[in-house]
């Protein structure tokens, strides 16, 4: 056994992207691309020669911030260094910067001795899509870009702009923007993955635009099952899981390594994902 460490790229990125649905993960149908576009150098995969037996993410936004996702180690490979291998490539690649990740709640601890500090839980709700498209939504692509990429950047630790680009343009997705007197008051997406569709980011400056975007969102797919991912500190969005009687499925402990960023939360409604934040 000879292991190795690779970047990945648009023509082995998939191998992140099979291995995230085979842990369950459902990652988005176009996943792929988008997550590429955030951060060209920071996907890793580890190889026992040929073959890809692990990958890791570690995405760098700007010089202060990073998010570390798809960490997946083939089960035969797990009592390897095959692990240690790609933490190494993902810390050495993201240096001194805050580095965020989702982790299972069973690994709260360890995550707290390698010097992360817990922030809070992003929950999980299922429901099932429907309902009338409320007026007054534009879509994405009918918005300036730069205005958009200016909330956005309100709502997240640094200026994502390549993959903001790639996300809102996805195949068989839908980004809704509410406006008021000129100015974005929300905008979120939607978009298929391997089992129903997703919700994410879902960013709001009041509730009731919060509402609007999202019953626009789960109108484009009646019948089909949604998730949606919210951090617990937003009250409002928990009243608004609770209200269009969404089932909570699964927690993630939200964690920092220099700590938590300073953003408006109560406007952060559903996180982008749980692989890049």
């Amino acid at each position: 056994m000879q292991l190795t460490i690779k970047k990945l790229n648009e023509q082995t990125i998939h191998f992140a992207m099979d291995r995230a649905q085979h842990e369950g993960w459902n990652p988005g149908l176009s996943d792929g691309k988008a997550f590429l576009s955030a951060d060209p150098e920071g996907f890793f995969g580890v190889f026992d020669g040929d073959e890809p037996v692990g990958t890791i993410s570690a995405v760098a936004y700007g010089e202060h911030y990073g998010f570390i996702g798809l960490y997946i180690v083939d089960e035969e490979y797990r009592k390897t260094n095959a692990g240690l291998i790609l933490a190494q490539a993902a810390l050495g690649h993201l240096g001194r910067r805050n580095v965020g990740l989702d982790g299972v709640l069973q690994r709260v601890d360890n995550y707290a001795r390698l010097g992360y500090k817990f922030a809070y839980r992003n929950k999980r709700f299922r429901g099932k899509g429907g309902g009338m498209r409320p007026s007054g939504l534009v879509e994405a692509r009918m918005v300036p870009f730069d205005m958009l990429a200016e909330f956005d950047a309100g709502h997240f630790p640094a200026p994502r702009e390549a993959f903001l680009r790639e996300w809102i343009n996805m195949p068989e997705s839908k980004t809704y923007v509410k406006f008021k007197d000129g100015e974005i008051l929300a905008y979120g997406t939607i978009r298929r993955c391997h089992s129903g569709y997703k919700i994410g980011p879902l960013f709001a400056l009041t509730p009731s635009a919060a509402e609007r975007v999202f019953q626009g969102l789960v109108s484009n797919i009646p019948g089909s099952e949604y998730y949606f991912d919210c951090p617990e500190t937003n009250l409002n969005a928990m009243a608004m899981a609770k209200e269009n009687k969404m089932e909570l499925v699964f927690e993630t402990a939200r964690m920092y390594s220099h700590g938590e960023p300073m953003l408006p939360m109560g406007n952060i409604y559903g996180i982008t994902s749980f692989e890049l934040g």
